[in-house]
């Protein structure tokens, strides 16, 4: 049995600009597919002062998880997301997944992470 949801929105997006931390400021996608095949992720970014961005495609194993980082594009689909630039994203399947969100925020000796639950939907209508 599939566990998840087909469509899954990120809405806070702002890759951190590189800092001088001893941690790699980044954020990450993390997906879950629980399918016994592999699952097509189509990504759609929305920036408030440009068209959105469509046609990233990021692929994941049957019954595997991974940890795709924004801020390496051979990792996002090839697509090299700007640093300091607020963005939202949206998440679309044809089967179901889990995705969970999180951002590392590096400055100097002290550092920052929070991660969530995106918002999701069954299917976009």
């Amino acid at each position: 049995m599939a566990i998840g949801k087909k469509v899954w929105v990120i809405p806070d997006g702002e890759l951190p600009r590189k800092e001088l931390g001893r941690w790699d400021s980044h954020e990450a996608i993390m997906i879950l597919n629980t399918n016994p095949f592999e699952v097509k992720i189509r990504v759609t970014v929305y920036f408030k002062d440009q068209e959105p961005v469509e046609g990233i495609i990021l692929k994941l194993g049957a019954k595997r998880m991974f940890d795709f980082r924004v801020d390496r594009p051979e990792e996002f689909g090839g697509y090299a997301m700007p640093a300091g630039k607020a963005y939202s994203l949206v998440l679309s399947c044809d089967h179901p997944i889990v995705v969970e969100y999180s951002r590392l925020l590096s400055l100097g000796e002290c550092f920052g992470m929070f991660t969530t639950i995106p918002y999701f939907e069954e299917e976009i209508n």
